[in-house]
C-alpha cells in the first residue's frame, strides 16, 4: 500500500516593504550592515516608522501600546533637546534579542488576526533572547507589507486518485494566486500553477504514489505579494489505489 503525503505549510515571508524607503525606516546614518548589532536608535526607527503605516493603512492602527512605545520616545526627545542628528546617548546602546522580540511581539499581535502574516517571525532559532540581535534579524521582524492582499484564508486539500484539489477563500484585491510544491519537506519550492484571482479552486494533477508533497498558496496584488497561506489543517492521506483515497485521522 503506497502513501502520498499533502501537507501545507508556511514560510517566512522575505521582501523588502515600500513603507522602509517612503518613511526613512533605514536610516543610513545608524549603519546598514546586517551582520553589525542592532543599537537601541535603529529599534526605536524601525518602530516608530512601523506604527506610522500601521496607523495608516491598519484597521484599527497599531494600537495603545505601541503608540504608548513610541510616544514616550518622542517625548524622551523633545524634553532633553534631542533629534535626529542629535540622538540619545542610549541609542548607541546594543540590543539583544529579547528586546527586540518585545516589540515584535506587539507588532504581529496585530497583523496575524487581521491575515497581514501567518505567525511571529521568530528572528533565530539558534540565538537566546540575551544574545545580541543583529540588523538582518531586526529587518526580518519588520519585513510586512500592508499594500499586499491579505492572506488567503480556510486553505483546504481533499484528493481523488492522484489528484489534489485545493480551495480556499478570496481576501479580495487579487490578480493572480501563484501556486508552489515541494517534495523534498519544504527546502525547495516550484511553482506549478498562476491562478486568476478570480477563482478559489484549482486541481493539481499527475502526484506520484509513495510521494510526499507540500503546497503554498501565494495571492498576489498589483505590486506585492501576500506570505504563504497556511492550511487549517495538516491531514495526512492514504492512497490505496490510484482510484481512492481515504483520509487518516
Amino acid at each position: 500500500m503506497a502513501v502520498c503525503s499533502v501537507i501545507f505549510t508556511m514560510t517566512a515571508y522575505a521582501s523588502t516593504p515600500g513603507w522602509w524607503t517612503s518613511r526613512g525606516a533605514v536610516n543610513p546614518a545608524l549603519g546598514t550592515n546586517n551582520y553589525a548589532v542592532v543599537t537601541q536608535g535603529q529599534l526605536k526607527r524601525f518602530t516608530q516608522k512601523a506604527v506610522q503605516e500601521m496607523n495608516t493603512n491598519l484597521p484599527g492602527g497599531a494600537g495603545s501600546d505601541l503608540n504608548g512605545i513610541v510616544s514616550n520616545w518622542i517625548a524622551q526627545y523633545t524634553t532633553n533637546g534631542y533629534n535626529a542628528t542629535n540622538l540619545l546617548p542610549a541609542d548607541s546602546q546594543a540590543m539583544t534579542v529579547g528586546q527586540v522580540k518585545y516589540i515584535a511581539n506587539k507588532v504581529y499581535s496585530k497583523l496575524i488576526p487581521l491575515n497581514y502574516a501567518v505567525s511571529y517571525p521568530w528572528l533565530n532559532t539558534n540565538t537566546t533572547d540575551s544574545q545580541l540581535a543583529t540588523v538582518s534579524q531586526l529587518k526580518t521582524v519588520f519585513d510586512f507589507d500592508l499594500s499586499a492582499p491579505k492572506l488567503a484564508q480556510n486553505l483546504t486539500v481533499t484528493l481523488s486518485g492522484t489528484s489534489a484539489f485545493l480551495s480556499w477563500s478570496d481576501p479580495s484585491s487579487v490578480t493572480t494566486y501563484t501556486l508552489q510544491q515541494s517534495t523534498d519537506g519544504g527546502l525547495t519550492w516550484t511553482d506549478v500553477g498562476t491562478i486568476s484571482g478570480a477563482l478559489t479552486t484549482n486541481t493539481v494533477t499527475g502526484l506520484t504514489l509513495g510521494g510526499d508533497y507540500q503546497f503554498r498558496l501565494i495571492a498576489n496584488g498589483a505590486s506585492s505579494s501576500s506570505p504563504p497561506s497556511l492550511s487549517e489543517g495538516p491531514p495526512a492521506i492514504t492512497l490505496t489505489a490510484p482510484t481512492g483515497a481515504t483520509l487518516v485521522p
